[in-house]
C-alpha cells in the first residue's frame, strides 16, 4: 500500500459531529497476543509449582525442601502476588515447625 503509515504509527480516526479528531495508537497499547499466551503459561506455571510445594508442606519428612522452595519462589517472582503466597505460607510453615 503505498502512502500507508507503519502499523506501528499513530492513526487518525474521524472527527464526530462538532468534535476533534484524535491519534489512535496502534499496535502499542495493546500486549501482542505471544507476550499474553507466555504471561498466561506463566501463571499457570506458578501457581501449579506453589500446589506442588504446598504438597511437600503437608509431609513432615520435606518441609525442609518446601522451605527452601517457598523462598525460591519469594525470590525468582519477587513483587508478585505468587511470591507473596509463598512468604505468607513459608510464615505458617515456620510456625508449624516451632
Amino acid at each position: 500500500m503505498v502512502g500507508a503509515p507503519p502499523p506501528h504509527a499513530p492513526q487518525q480516526t474521524a472527527a464526530p459531529a462538532g468534535g476533534t479528531t484524535r491519534a489512535v495508537d496502534r499496535g502499542r497499547s495493546a500486549a501482542h497476543p505471544e507476550q499474553v499466551r507466555r504471561s498466561v503459561e506463566q501463571a499457570g506455571a506458578t501457581t501449579a509449582l506453589l500446589a506442588s510445594v504446598d504438597w511437600l508442606a503437608e509431609q513432615p519428612a520435606n518441609r525442609d525442601v518446601a522451605r527452601q522452595q517457598y523462598e525460591f519462589i519469594t525470590y525468582m517472582y519477587a513483587g508478585t502476588e505468587i511470591a507473596a503466597q509463598a512468604r505468607s505460607r513459608l510464615a505458617t510453615l515456620e510456625q508449624r515447625s516451632s
